[in-house]
């Protein structure tokens, strides 16, 4: 029995809140904080960073460190910030 959700069970569910409430705040020109861990993270990036199933696995995100990501280009070309 699994003791939690795997990236292909998490990623249809933030795509999701991301289409239908991130996006249209930030299309508005609001600012938006997401709060997530774990793989729920991991699939948001792969989604905002373009990243491939096969290269998610050596992406490494710190617990607790602060990742910013800014848009490049019309909401589909994200690119990392450094924290502050």
């Amino acid at each position: 029995m699994p003791l939690g959700e795997s990236l292909q069970d998490t990623q249809p569910l933030v795509l999701a809140h991301w289409d239908s409430l991130v996006r249209p705040a930030l299309q508005q020109g609001k600012n938006v904080r997401v709060v997530a861990r774990g793989n729920s993270i991991l699939a948001l990036l792969m989604v905002l960073e373009h990243i491939s199933e096969g290269d998610i696995a050596a992406v490494e995100v710190p617990n607790g460190v602060p990742i910013m990501v800014e848009d490049k280009a019309g909401f589909d070309d994200f690119v990392r910030r450094p924290s502050p």
